[in-house]
């Protein structure tokens, strides 16, 4: 991860994601993944359906990532 990724905030990201910028959404990924995975296993108490819904979770906001607007933080939006 780069000087460029480790400064930006969430919401920089995930509109440079909204552009195609793999690395970017990578890093929000990095950033966010662990705290996902833990709130969505307080609900299924199995480590390995946690993960994969998270990992769902994820590729839905990549695909949904050209319509994100920043009127809220970012971290908003794994929990909605």
């Amino acid at each position: 991860m780069g000087d460029r990724e480790k400064e930006a905030t969430d919401e920089m990201l995930m509109q440079r994601a909204g552009t195609g910028d793999k690395p970017a959404f990578e890093t929000l990924v990095r950033r966010h993944q662990r705290p996902v995975i833990n709130f969505i296993f307080k609900f299924l108490k199995d480590p390995s359906e946690a993960e994969d819904l998270a990992q769902e979770v994820f590729l839905s906001i990549w695909k949904s990532a050209l319509t994100y607007r920043p009127d809220a933080k970012f971290t908003t939006w794994p929990y909605c």
